[in-house]
C-alpha cells in the first residue's frame, strides 16, 4: 500500500522542528545509501510534538477508523472513499488529493452556494389547487408583503375596514337593530335596549354577556309565573240578614243589630262592609250607626229617626291588610242624645278581595 495515497507525507533530508502544525503528519527521512526511514509527528500530551520512527516490516501500519469518536473499523489497512461523494486523485506522485464530488444527484453533496427552485403544492380545504407552484402572489388588498432583510419575505395582513380587507381581532362594531311590535317598526336604528325594571331583571355575567330574566311577582306591572295559582274565593262575598234587629237607649254603647263571621282564604285582603235597615226613635231623636270590621270601628253615620213608623238608615266601612282566617263584621246603633233607638229588617253585604 502506498502511504502517500491517504495521508500527506514529506520527503526531507532532515526532520523539521516539532510544531503543533506537524501533529499526525508523516515524513520520509533520506538515509542514503541506506533505506529511507518513515517518521510520524506525535504530541507527547504536553503540547510538544516529537518525531517518532515508524518501524516497518515492509507493510504500512493499520489505523483505526472512527465516526464521531465511535470506532467503525479497529484496524484498517485501506480507506475506500465513496465515488459519488468524493473525487480522489494522485498528483504529484505519492500525494492523494481528496475533494468533495459536488453535484445534484442522489448521494452527492451540495455546494454551500447551491440554489433550489421551489415547487409547492397549494391546497384549499385539502383539495389541491396547483401541484407545482413556483410563485405565490398575495392579494394586495388583504396582505402587505415586504423583503427585509434581503432574502426574507415578511407577510402580514393588510388590516382595514374596506371590502376585501382583514379586520383586526380587537376591532369593534356599532350595532343597530330594528325593533318592531306586531310587525310594525318602532325604531329602525336602535343601539340601546332599555328593559322595564318592573318586568325584567338584567345582569351582566360574565363580562360582555347580558342575562335577561323575567321579574316574576304579584305586583302591578310584574309578570306572573306559569306555575302561579289563584284562590277560588276571589272575589269573596258574604250576605247576612237579621229581621228582628235590636234596640238600645244608651247614648255611649253601641248595640249590635247584625253580625257576620266569615273565613278568609290564604293571603292578605281588603274587606268592605255595607249594612242597612229600618230605624226609629221613640223620642223622634237621631240614631248613630257604625260598622266594625275585625275589631276596627268605622265612621259614625247619624240619621233622623221617627217615633212612629221607620226611616231607612245604613252605614259602610272598609279595612285593608286583613289576614286570612276567621273574621267578624257587625253593625251597631245607639241613641245620639235621648230616647230608645230601634233598627229592624237589617241587611249586610261583606265583600273582600285579596291583595297579596
Amino acid at each position: 500500500m502506498d502511504l502517500r495515497r491517504w495521508v500527506y507525507t514529506r520527503v526531507t533530508e532532515s526532520l523539521p522542528t516539532g510544531k503543533g502544525e506537524w501533529r499526525g503528519l508523516l515524513a520520509i527521512l533520506r538515509n542514503e545509501p541506506s533505506a529511507d526511514k518513515p517518521y510520524i509527528a506525535l504530541d507527547d500530551g504536553s503540547g510538544t510534538v516529537s518525531w517518532e520512527e515508524i518501524v516497518t516490516t515492509g507493510t504500512l501500519p493499520s489505523i483505526a477508523i472512527e465516526e464521531a469518536d465511535t470506532v467503525v473499523v479497529a484496524s484498517a489497512s485501506a480507506i475506500d472513499f465513496a465515488g459519488d461523494a468524493f473525487n480522489v486523485t494522485n498528483s504529484p506522485a505519492g500525494e492523494a488529493n481528496i475533494a468533495m464530488n459536488f453535484g445534484t444527484g442522489a448521494g452527492q453533496p451540495a455546494e454551500g452556494n447551491h440554489t433550489h427552485t421551489a415547487s409547492l403544492i397549494v391546497q384549499e380545504g385539502d383539495a389541491t389547487v396547483d401541484s407545482a407552484v413556483g410563485t405565490i402572489d398575495f392579494d394586495g388588498s388583504a396582505f402587505n408583503v415586504t423583503s427585509s432583510p434581503a432574502g426574507e419575505v415578511n407577510v402580514i395582513p393588510a388590516f382595514g375596514t374596506g371590502a376585501g380587507q382583514v379586520a383586526e381581532g380587537n376591532h369593534t362594531h356599532t350595532y343597530t337593530v330594528t325593533v318592531q311590535e306586531g310587525d310594525a317598526t318602532v325604531d329602525a336604528a336602535v343601539s340601546t335596549l332599555d328593559f322595564d325594571g318592573t318586568a325584567f331583571n338584567v345582569t351582566s355575567s360574565p363580562a360582555g354577556e347580558a342575562n335577561i330574566a323575567m321579574a316574576f311577582g304579584t305586583g302591578a306591572g310584574q309578570p306572573a309565573e306559569g306555575s302561579h295559582t289563584h284562590d277560588t274565593f276571589v272575589p269573596f262575598v258574604r250576605l247576612a240578614f237579621n229581621d228582628t234587629g235590636g234596640s238600645t237607649s244608651s247614648t255611649t254603647t253601641y248595640a249590635t243589630v247584625i253580625s257576620s263571621t266569615f273565613t278568609l282564604p290564604s293571603g292578605t285582603w281588603t274587606v268592605e262592609v255595607n249594612a242597612w235597615g229600618r230605624i226609629g226613635n221613640d223620642a223622634s231623636d237621631t240614631v248613630d250607626l257604625r260598622v266594625t270590621i275585625d275589631g276596627t270601628d268605622g265612621s259614625v253615620y247619624t240619621r233622623t229617626a221617627p217615633s212612629t213608623g221607620a226611616y231607612p238608615g245604613g252605614a259602610a266601612s272598609s279595612k285593608a291588610s286583613v289576614a286570612s282566617g276567621s273574621r267578624t263584621a257587625l253593625l251597631g246603633i245607639k241613641s245620639t242624645t235621648t230616647g230608645t233607638s230601634t233598627m229592624t229588617n237589617v241587611h249586610m253585604i261583606v265583600n273582600a278581595y285579596r291583595t297579596a
